[in-house]
């Protein structure tokens, strides 16, 4: 992971690394190295899906970072900060912090409302690289949280956006690459980009198939009547609330006389 993170400039990259595995290095170590080499460094955006993670990691940031150099530029905003009418001084056409950290609706404001400002940022090589985190949550707030689709704007600054998450299964990796137009149009393969993966993820043996549904319950009660047709094993469904978990089981005894319904 710091070999790929550290010699791979170019290339787009996904991380898939468990809880303390080591995401947050890709971003630190790189720019240390260059503070303990005195290069120059550029702007470094780290978008996080939540504001109590922006505030975690801005403060994990500025501890680790200042010990290599006390006059490190690290700033934080939220979507409150980043509006389409205003953006913080601090981010300034010619001069952007070494390291901007981003709420994803703040993300999404800066290049839907700001586009000038980023894209200047990129085409005077002062953009290092954009890093997305917990991109897992993308396939549970997509159809509620519409500044996911702001996110493959980011693919046209032209610099390279390293994609992070601690639980998102391996097979998912593609389809979330493309989405975010981080691999070519048509590309079945993740040739084009960097992956690195934990060795020790359990379900690794599953296979995943994703099924976007208005109506889950109706959905899920015909994907449960086509595997019984199928099959005699059991079926083993996970819900993501104890409320859907009743209504689902409650549905679903009408038509199949053995369901069992358990709650944490």
């Amino acid at each position: 992971m710091i070999e790929c993170s550290s010699n791979s400039h170019k290339k787009h990259k996904f991380y898939g690394l468990r809880c303390g595995g080591g995401k947050s290095t890709s971003v630190l170590i790189p720019y240390a190295n260059e503070m303990l080499m005195m290069r120059s460094h550029k702007c470094r955006i780290v978008v996080n899906p939540y504001c109590f993670l922006n505030e975690s990691v801005y403060e994990g940031y500025v501890t680790t970072l200042q010990q290599f150099h006390d006059e490190v530029s690290i700033v934080a905003h939220t979507a409150s900060a980043i509006t389409e009418d205003s953006v913080p001084e601090k981010l300034s056409i010619d001069c952007p912090p070494d390291i901007l950290i981003l709420t994803l609706d703040a993300a999404a404001n800066l290049i839907q409302y700001h586009p000038v400002l980023i894209r200047t940022w990129g085409d005077n090589n002062l953009l290092h690289g954009v890093w997305f985190d917990e991109i897992q949550g993308m396939y549970d707030e997509f159809n509620f949280r519409s500044v996911y689709q702001q996110l493959p704007l980011y693919s046209s600054l032209g610099v390279p956006i390293s994609v992070l998450s601690g639980s998102m299964p391996k097979q998912l990796t593609q389809s979330v690459m493309s989405y975010l137009k981080l691999i070519p149009p048509g590309e079945r393969t993740l040739d084009s980009i960097d992956c690195v993966h934990s060795t020790d993820l359990i379900g690794s043996g599953f296979r995943f198939d994703v099924v976007l549904a208005k109506n889950i319950i109706q959905v899920t009660i015909l994907l449960i009547e086509k595997k019984i047709k199928e099959s005699q094993h059991a079926i083993h469904v996970l819900c993501s609330s104890k409320q859907e978990c009743t209504m689902l089981a409650d549905s679903l005894k009408e038509s199949i006389p053995e369901v069992a319904e358990l709650h944490a």
